[in-house]
């Protein structure tokens, strides 16, 4: 998993497949209003996300949340 963000000054998170424990999607009550939701990636030892991806389009999220737990599954 690679996810770069930032504007002036970027950042880049690199995660191994194999170190992803859970992936969560979640939709508050203006986001879902919107039809948006953010996406949390956890990994083994840590009790929050390590990577959060807010502000995706919901069905979007849901194919990526979809993408990563088949790749867990074939990682396992």
């Amino acid at each position: 998993m690679l996810y770069t963000y930032g504007i002036i000054a970027t950042k880049t998170i690199i995660i191994p497949y194999n170190r992803i424990q859970h992936v969560s999607l979640h939709e508050g009550l203006l986001s879902r209003y919107f039809g948006l939701a953010k996406i949390e990636i956890f990994t083994a030892g840590g009790s929050s996300s390590d990577i959060e991806i807010p502000g995706i389009l919901k069905n979007e999220a849901e194919s990526i949340k979809q993408l990563l737990m088949g790749k867990i599954q074939k990682v396992l």
